[in-house]
């Protein structure tokens, strides 16, 4: 299964739920037509270059096809997958409720190199620098539910130089979706956000809690508990090459 993993990014099963999308889904510009489904050697190719990002040769050989069918069947089955973001990403109603939990959610940016683009007048293009590798980079903030392992929001990509808290800032963002009364937790670069806010991102480095207020000592134990799963899961988004390697596609 590890290997299984290491070229494909998943389990077999998750491929095969997805699969199983990609032929039921009511989303149009995700749906398969019928001669793809004949094809989910075609979509595993999908699957592996977005996980190794390996060269246009490198996946014929593996795949045994030239590079033209390669190139298109590849790009045919990123953009489905990529479509069915409006049906696995979906903001939970049931966090407008008064009832439902004050923490729902997790937030952070995450950076994904591209080559630099080329700026007009200097030899470097700033914007695009990232803090977080010291690279070119575009910034992609994720929130991902604290009570299921799920990604309820995703906003970008935008230049690696613009803050988190600017991204979660933003107008009809992240901040504005956020219903009144519940909070999210997020890492240090949050730390701007007044305490008096409605939208409060709580404050967690490392092991230690950062507040206003020191809570209960079950409330504390909870939130470093939920601060290593954010961790983990936030770490899964860089996990494959095509998210931590120089992009060789237009940015």
């Amino acid at each position: 299964m590890e290997r299984f993993k290491s070229s494909y990014g998943s389990l077999p099963v998750v491929l095969a739920h997805i699969w199983e999308d990609l032929q039921t889904t009511t989303i149009p510009e995700a749906k398969i037509n019928r001669a793809a489904t004949k094809h989910f050697d075609r979509c595993l190719m999908a699957f592996y270059f977005l996980k190794v990002y390996p060269t246009e040769k490198r996946e014929a050989g593996i795949f045994n096809v030239d590079e033209k069918t390669g190139r298109k069947w590849r790009w045919y089955f990123v953009e489905k997958v990529r479509a069915l973001k409006k049906q696995k990403i979906v903001w939970p109603e049931e966090w407008e409720d008064d009832d439902s939990p004050i923490f729902i959610y997790s937030v952070d940016g995450t950076h994904a190199q591209v080559s630099e683009p080329r700026h007009p007048t200097m030899s470097k293009n700033p914007k695009y620098y990232s803090h977080k590798n010291k690279k070119p980079a575009l910034t992609y903030e994720l929130a991902l539910s604290l009570w299921e392992s799920r990604l309820v929001w995703i906003n970008g990509p935008m230049k690696a130089s613009v803050h988190d808290l600017t991204v979660f800032r933003k107008r009809d963002g992240l901040k504005d979706k956020t219903p009144v009364g519940k909070k999210g937790i997020g890492d240090l670069g949050y730390r701007g956000e007044k305490v008096s806010s409605a939208h409060l991102v709580r404050r967690i480095h490392r092991a230690s809690v950062t507040l206003k207020v020191a809570p209960d000592p079950d409330r504390r134990l909870l939130m470093l508990e939920l601060s290593s799963t954010r961790s983990w899961i936030h770490g899964s988004a860089t996990n494959s090459k095509s998210m931590r390697l120089p992009s060789r596609h237009a940015v």
